[in-house]
């Protein structure tokens, strides 16, 4: 009947730890009119089970150039009740793979330690933010007179087409796989050494050409094809001999094919 009430006290746990299948204490009180004509027994095999709370981790961003070191993995982390402070032992990881690209940042050693304020590991469980975060690996650039050589030469003018730039892969720049091409206009490159015949200034511009894991790096230079001077010598005779219409004596200095006139006295 309505008389015979009773009431629920109160359960209590030994400690709040995480854990499974922890005993609860109860104190459970009969009251009403009718209580006398009851009798009750404290349950005894009452349980509970108590989670872990999640620690949850954020790694930050990296980035790091082809052929160097990993730079540290850090990090953020919310999740603790107010008051502890996590502490961790190990550091995250990522995936394998040393070619430029994206790698994705994983939990790795990263663990969970007995902190401060009175923060237990064992009552936390640590995970990875949903969200991926990643390492990027750059490509490197290649690096002259480590990876290769270049020197631009002027020319003096004979007559002959020659070449204008001499450049060449070191040993370290030919196991990286790079390789060379040339342009007269910085557009349009080929394997074809740059070459020149008359006098004047070329522009030329020498391509090291990269690949998965390298840059291209583009070297530009001026090289001048100049007049060329040669001395005439003659003996003495009843002649003038004259260049563009200056008499010259033997041994002057007159530019590469030029007209000579001799004229007998």
């Amino acid at each position: 009947c309505s008389s015979d009430l009773f009431t629920l006290g109160s359960g209590t746990l030994a400690d709040a730890n995480a854990g499974t299948g922890k005993s609860v204490s109860t104190s459970i009180q009969i009251t009403g009119t009718a209580s006398g004509n009851y009798e009750f027994t404290q349950p005894d095999s009452i349980t509970v089970d108590i989670g872990q709370r999640e620690i949850e981790v954020t790694p930050a961003a990296k980035t790091k150039v082809y052929g160097e070191a990993d730079p540290e993995f850090t990090y953020s982390h919310t999740g603790e009740v107010e008051g502890e402070t996590a502490a961790f032992t190990g550091s995250l990881s990522r995936e394998t793979g040393e070619d430029a690209g994206t790698y994705q940042i994983t939990k790795g050693t990263l663990a969970l330690a007995n902190g401060t304020g009175g923060f237990i590991a064992a009552n936390y469980k640590l995970e990875l933010s949903d969200s991926p975060v990643y390492l990027t690996i750059t490509k490197a650039i290649p690096v002259r007179d480590v990876d290769y050589t270049i020197e631009f030469t002027d020319r003096e003018y004979n007559g002959a087409d020659q070449t204008l730039v001499t450049a060449a892969l070191t040993d370290e720049g030919v196991a990286k796989g790079l390789s060379l091409a040339y342009s007269a206009d910085g557009v349009n490159y080929s394997t074809q050494v740059s070459a020149g015949k008359d006098v004047g200034e070329y522009n030329v511009f020498v391509k090291i050409v990269g690949n998965g894991d390298y840059l291209d790096v583009i070297e530009p230079g001026i090289v001048t094809i100049s007049k060329a001077y040669k001395a005439l010598t003659f003996g003495d005779g009843k002649f003038t001999v004259s260049v563009a219409g200056k008499n010259i004596s033997s041994g002057t200095k007159v530019e590469y094919n030029s007209e000579v006139t001799v004229t007998p006295l």
